[in-house]
């Protein structure tokens, strides 16, 4: 059985489908990340992908003082307006690409109860 690293130890990932026990709360977005990126069945490089999209908006958040458990669809469109007319504007695909990023780790995130 493989495990994932954390900072309160290490928590077992079980079967093939690599999900976390329903009783294991992610105690901070990085662990949340790791597990996500871990149960993600996915090639290395859209693995990669995930990571990078995340962690950038991971950050608009912090950067923003919002806590990810309460966010509003305001504020995911006010994240995706940063991206394509901020100070490093990007794509419209690469935006999509972010948004696509984290609606699927809230929707691991609500399947494992975190």
């Amino acid at each position: 059985m493989q495990e994932f690293q954390n900072t309160h130890g290490q928590v077992p990932v079980s079967g093939s489908t690599r999900t976390l026990p329903a009783e294991y709360r992610v105690p901070s977005w990085k662990d949340a990340l790791d597990a996500f990126i871990l149960n993600l069945d996915a090639k290395d490089q859209t693995k990669n992908q995930y990571r990078k999209a995340l962690k950038i908006f991971f950050t608009w958040a912090e950067n923003h003082g919002l806590q990810l458990s309460s966010l509003k669809r305001a504020d995911i469109l006010a994240f995706r307006k940063d991206l394509l007319e901020g100070e490093k504007k990007r794509t419209t695909r690469t935006v999509s690409a972010y948004i696509v990023s984290g609606r699927r780790l809230y929707q691991w995130a609500e399947s494992e109860k975190l």
